[in-house]
């Protein structure tokens, strides 16, 4: 008797189908010292090369690995639709940067070193997530595979050299200090080693190692007074510069005093000494503090059902995704680029154009921490097809950080939460407290 051998279809998310194509284009954000890559990777088939594969790969290099996953199959012979174009848009404009010609070993390196960043337990939380993340992770695996089956892989390729592929090109001094700070606190050592000269076992050795980072809210750099600086020679150029960085580490807020040495070379500024104190703890009341920008809020009312979201879709909202809280659904709007890193006071939420919270009661709570940014955002809500069911309550302004608290409040009706009762409820002026 012979035999059976169970063969896995074509529609299974375990059948290798990378085997029957090959790459033939790949692109990738040049935000690798953000943390985080967006990658477009596009497939043609070996029978027939008008028939085409395209990925959509969100990639992050700390504790989550490969956190966004789409493939696609065009109805239409290597066209991709408005609506699958759009996936893409969603998970790249985000995270700013332009975008970077990749090859097969670029491709291969990072997805690996993502899905080795990759925690024990991914996607905890929410059921649905879970499966995606699984499901992502076995496509890139096959995806790995499939590369390595084709012998074309450069295996002695350094992965820093991937790293700054995927960089900006040139990075000033104050740039070259915050990545170097985020990707410490982040424990992602080879972007790390990638902007120093310092050895990677003396990386691993510093306490901004230690804890590991959801973000780093802020570092404040100024330039050192010291003469322990080496004197100049064969051109380079040395400064010292002392760093206060904040820093939400999932377990809590910390601070550093850190100390920087920098050398420029070639044009090209690098982090050759690091001396850092141990993370001090602080609570999130003190950490709220640290963050000096205002945020400007508008308050509106939804009729209807507010849980089916997708009428609700504006303009400036096509890029962002939704992130469920236990107050609602929010959505988040970047700014197009990373400029705000070439700064010596770095603020996490200087990334930010402003977010809107869909609350379970109906109400739509936008925010951003630009005057011009909220005016913006409040047009295009008003100027939408959903203008009517949409109702204007009130604007405030807040010196302190208030979005992210209410939106981890379940049941919290915005205005009951922050209004003054002495105030004038027909006044709807932007500077309202």
């Amino acid at each position: 008797m012979s035999a059976f051998k169970v063969v896995e279809g074509g529609l299974s998310e375990y059948y290798n189908i990378f085997r029957d194509f090959e790459l033939c284009s790949c692109k990738g954000t040049n935000t690798r010292l953000m943390g985080v890559v967006a990658v477009h990777a596009e497939w043609k088939s070996l029978e027939n090369s008008r028939y085409r594969i395209h990925q959509f790969i969100h990639l992050d290099f700390s504790e989550l690995g490969p956190d966004g996953y789409h493939e696609v199959i065009p109805d239409r012979a290597r066209r991709l639709n408005n609506s699958e174009w759009a996936i893409w848009k969603e998970m790249s404009q985000p995270l700013g940067g332009t975008l970077v010609d990749l090859d097969a070993t670029d491709l291969y390196m990072l997805a690996q070193a993502s899905i080795n960043k990759m925690k024990n337990d991914p996607g905890a939380g929410d059921p649905v997530d879970r499966e995606e993340y699984r499901v992502a992770c076995i496509r890139i695996r096959l995806m790995l595979e499939a590369l390595e089956e084709t012998g074309k892989i450069q295996n002695d390729r350094p992965v820093t050299d991937v790293v700054k592929k995927l960089s900006p090109n040139r990075l000033s001094k104050a740039e070259t200090i915050n990545y170097f700070v985020m990707r410490m606190v982040d424990r992602d050592v080879d972007a790390a080693m990638s902007l120093s000269t310092i050895e990677e076992k003396k990386l691993l050795a510093s306490p901004l190692m230690g804890r590991g980072i959801k973000m780093l809210i802020k570092a404040k750099t100024r330039d050192a007074e010291t003469d322990d600086v080496p004197v100049p020679e064969n051109g380079a150029r040395y400064c010292s510069v002392a760093t206060e960085a904040l820093t939400d580490a999932g377990s809590g807020y910390f601070i550093y005093e850190i100390g920087i040495d920098l050398v420029l070379q070639g044009g090209v500024w690098k982090v050759w000494r690091c001396e850092s104190s141990r993370g001090m703890h602080i609570s999130s009341v003190e950490a709220s503090m640290q963050l000096d920008r205002p945020e400007y809020i508008t308050l509106f009312r939804i009729d209807g059902d507010v849980e089916n979201l997708d009428q609700f879709r504006f303009s400036m909202m096509s890029a962002s995704t939704p992130i469920q809280m236990p107050n609602g659904t929010m959505y988040v709007k970047y700014n197009d680029d990373n400029s705000y890193v070439d700064s010596y006071k770095y603020l996490m939420n200087d990334d930010l154009y402003g977010a809107y919270l869909f609350t379970h009661q109906g109400e739509l709570v936008v925010m951003s921490p630009e005057l011009f940014h909220i005016s913006m955002m409040e047009l295009d809500i008003m100027s939408s097809v959903m203008a009517g069911s949409i109702h204007l309550v009130k604007r405030y302004k807040s010196a302190s950080q208030i979005f992210q608290s209410f939106a981890q409040i379940p049941g919290a009706f915005f205005a009951e939460a922050v209004e003054d009762p002495e105030a004038d409820p027909g006044d709807k002026g932007p500077d309202d407290k």
